[in-house]
């Protein structure tokens, strides 16, 4: 578990060679550095929320910087609709892939990837066990499908 810098620990993860893709879910997600970190992976996908920054033209080429995940859009947003289509998206996890798309470990906790994220009182735990993020990428297929698309 991560109480402080966990966003030196994250940055640290998306650069361990043996990551490759990503699946996300944050809101807020405003951090500049993650997502160039993302956007130097072989691919990602993020489920975040709809606010304002993300129509400025820095969010949409940081947005457009990732390369999708195969069968998935690179940014969709939850926050809209009826249901549990309309619920606000609380998750925050990261989903560590390896080159043949398996789930090799997870980070998750009340870290949002957010320009104010280092200033909060937050934690994050890193697990290395397949299972546990094997069950996380299965979260975030459910909510992708109840999400709408941002940035394709």
């Amino acid at each position: 578990m991560v109480f402080d810098d966990i966003e030196t620990r994250l940055l640290d993860e998306l650069t361990n060679p043996s990551v490759q893709y990503v699946v996300a879910t944050s809101p807020w997600f405003s951090n500049a550095t993650i997502w160039k970190a993302l956007a130097r992976l072989r691919g990602a996908s993020v489920l975040t929320i709809r606010e304002k920054h993300h129509r400025s033209k820095k969010r949409i080429d940081e947005m457009n910087a990732i390369t999708p995940l195969v069968g998935y859009d690179r940014v969709r947003y939850l926050q809209t609709g009826a249901g549990r289509s309309k619920s606000i998206l609380h998750q925050k996890f990261f989903v560590f892939l390896d080159h043949n798309f398996r789930p090799i470990s997870v980070a998750f906790g009340s870290w949002n990837a957010s320009g104010g994220g280092g200033s909060n009182i937050e934690l994050f735990s890193f697990v290395a066990d397949e299972r546990v993020a094997s069950a996380f990428v299965t979260e975030f297929k459910r909510t992708y499908h109840v999400s709408k698309r941002l940035c394709p």
